[in-house]
């Protein structure tokens, strides 16, 4: 399916085929977890430069929650969104992260601006991004007992 076919509602920005949410409070890395979840979303999985740098933009300058910890094991960073483990892309995160710091830094986020992905303390209050698949745009032509206008 062609992504031009896909649209994200008011408030959700969109980058191929899925609608990213950028936060204006401030939370927990768990309850932004949940504010998401509440979303019908989830913390974002990062999975291509493009949408890496897209999200960068999108942090304006704020410190974001992605949906990356190794709250499961230390120093194995897993994405909640699908429980797949990060294979680190070194460009991506701040030189000499993920570092554990003082051993409390188990989840991560978008470092602004646009210095990286750094871990850090769960409990640290920061916007967040969540992230959801786009869908299709309505149209008339999808509506049953409707008549397509070729058919009228």
């Amino acid at each position: 399916m062609a992504a031009d076919h896909l649209v994200c509602e008011k408030g959700w920005f969109k980058l191929r085929s899925s609608c990213y949410f950028i936060s204006k409070d401030t939370s927990t890395w768990e309850e932004s977890r949940q504010k998401c979840i509440a979303l019908n979303s989830d913390l974002v999985k990062i999975t291509h430069d493009d949408e890496y740098n897209f999200l960068g933009n999108l942090a304006k300058g704020h410190h974001t929650y992605i949906g990356l910890s190794d709250l499961q094991e230390e120093g194995t960073y897993r994405w909640v969104a699908d429980d797949t483990i990060h294979q680190i892309v070194e460009s991506w995160w701040r030189k000499g992260e993920p570092n554990n710091h003082s051993s409390g830094e188990h989840c991560a986020h978008y470092r602004s601006p646009n210095d990286g992905l750094n871990d850090i303390a769960c409990d640290s209050k920061f916007r967040y991004i969540c992230e959801k698949p786009a869908h299709l745009a309505w149209n008339l032509a999808s509506v049953p007992g409707e008549k397509t206008p070729t058919e009228k």
